[in-house]
């Protein structure tokens, strides 16, 4: 598969973070779905069956790391790209790769490339 098949589901809380990231993706991708939390981001990837899962991880309501368990305890092997201010690493968070923020553009998008 190429990116520009892909279909991406985007978790982030901040309005406008979210909305930059979703015109950005949708550049590249085949869709992106978006959703505000970890909770509404479970409830997505039930919907979606994204092939890549892009989440923050200090979120309220649920946080990335709570959401990443919840899918990989139900089984589910989409992998997810975690952005994060803090020092996590990829075993931290059960996750194929982790950017710090600022998130470098090319880096997620080599990173998703990757994935797919």
């Amino acid at each position: 598969m190429e990116l520009k098949e892909a279909i991406v589901l985007y978790v982030e809380d901040e309005a406008i973070t979210r909305m930059y990231f979703s015109r950005m993706l949708s550049k590249r991708v085949k869709a992106v779905h978006l959703a505000i939390d970890g909770r509404d981001g479970l409830e997505k990837v039930a919907e979606t069956s994204p092939d890549i899962i892009i989440t923050d991880i200090n979120m309220p309501v649920m946080d990335g790391r709570e959401m990443i368990h919840h899918l990989r305890v139900k089984g589910c092997a989409t992998p997810v790209i975690a952005i994060t201010a803090y020092e996590y690493t990829k075993d931290d968070l059960q996750v194929s790769d982790v950017i710090r923020k600022p998130v470098n553009i090319d880096r997620l998008i080599t990173c998703m490339k990757t994935l797919v």
